[in-house]
């Protein structure tokens, strides 16, 4: 939970207690808002987790080459295709 989310979580258990017909905040209001405030917070950190393991793929992806064996048409070991500056037989 970050600092802000932390210090608006008075401010979401008052709006509970407002919108509550009794306008009374009771034990039931505080464990709910608990348990969105904590599914929240797994939700994020599986996010960023998520996000930190696709950044650290497309960078190591970026430098590799493709295998010579390849059928990409591009990379190294790769015949020029005709028609390219690389076509010599023109």
């Amino acid at each position: 939970m970050t600092k802000i989310s932390f210090n608006d979580f008075p401010v979401h258990l008052q709006a509970s207690a407002y919108a509550s017909e009794s306008g009374v905040l009771t034990e039931a209001m505080i464990d709910e808002k608990v348990n969105d405030a904590l599914i929240s917070h797994s939700k994020k950190v599986v996010w960023q987790e998520d996000q930190t393991l696709y950044s650290y793929n497309t960078v190591t992806n970026k430098h590799s080459m493709p295998s010579a064996g390849s059928k990409s048409g591009s990379g190294a070991g790769a015949e020029p295709k005709p028609g390219t500056s690389a076509d010599t037989t023109t």
